[in-house]
């Protein structure tokens, strides 16, 4: 079973404030992280051993997703957005790149305890075809 993680603990995590990002966008981020995470990790590890390690794992996939969500909010224009304390001047474009930098770190995490990759996707090459 995935640990449960609340609204305070990514707000925390992240230092996003109430006043930027609402307690229904965290929830919402908090969901899709819970999804997102049931299907990377199948079967699901014990929590009994990987249980700080999911916790955390969690926390930066439903931040991820937060900036993600606040990226889409700033489609009419840059903001600016506080992240762990420090204020960071975006535009929609960086907060998403920001978020694969985040979500890559709880991959990392992740890696002992996911299922191995195909071999079939290993033999893909992932360059796009020139055209």
């Amino acid at each position: 079973m995935l640990p449960e993680i609340t609204v305070d603990e990514v707000r925390a995590a992240f230092g996003f404030p109430a006043e930027c990002v609402s307690d229904a966008v965290v929830a919402e981020a908090i969901a899709w992280a819970r999804e997102r995470l049931a299907v990377l990790l199948d079967p699901e590890p014990d929590p009994r051993a990987w249980g700080a390690r999911l916790v955390l794992a969690a926390r930066l996939v439903a931040g991820a997703q937060v900036v993600r969500l606040v990226a889409t909010s700033m489609a009419a224009g840059p903001r600016q957005l506080v992240l762990a304390g420090q204020r960071v001047a975006t535009d929609p474009a960086g907060a998403v790149a920001l978020a694969a930098a985040i979500e890559g770190a709880a991959r990392s995490l992740l890696a002992p305890l996911c299922p191995p990759p195909d071999p079939v996707a290993l033999l893909t090459d992932p360059r796009p075809i020139a055209g």
